[in-house]
């Protein structure tokens, strides 16, 4: 779980425990924790479908460039690419950004 979640969490039995309702009603508390759990569980299981698809995609690429693309300068369209020429790669970009949010899902383990 995130910090935020886990922080969230805490704060919330602490304030049942103690029986304030000041924060929120136990009913409200027990709806939210759920819900938390619930958008915990959908960003693990989204990181790994992510992570899969990365390391499946990843073995048909040069290193750089998204599957299927292979720039002379990384991500950046080449000469021949008329109007293109010189302007980044958007799925390039995006497999990039796809890349970095693999590797922080596996440090988060």
């Amino acid at each position: 779980m995130s910090k935020l979640a886990d922080d969230a969490i805490v704060i919330l039995r602490q304030s049942q425990e103690a029986g304030n309702k000041a924060v929120l009603w136990p009913q409200e508390s027990a709806e939210l924790l759920a819900h938390i759990e619930r958008l915990e569980a959908e960003k693990k299981k989204t990181q790994s479908a992510l992570l899969a698809v990365v390391e499946q995609l990843g073995l048909r690429t040069n290193g750089h460039d998204a599957p299927g693309h292979s720039h002379l300068v990384p991500g950046i369209w080449d000469r021949d690419n008329g109007v293109l020429a010189g302007k980044p790669c958007a799925w390039c970009a995006l497999w990039s950004e796809a890349k970095q949010l693999a590797q922080q899902a596996q440090r988060e383990g």
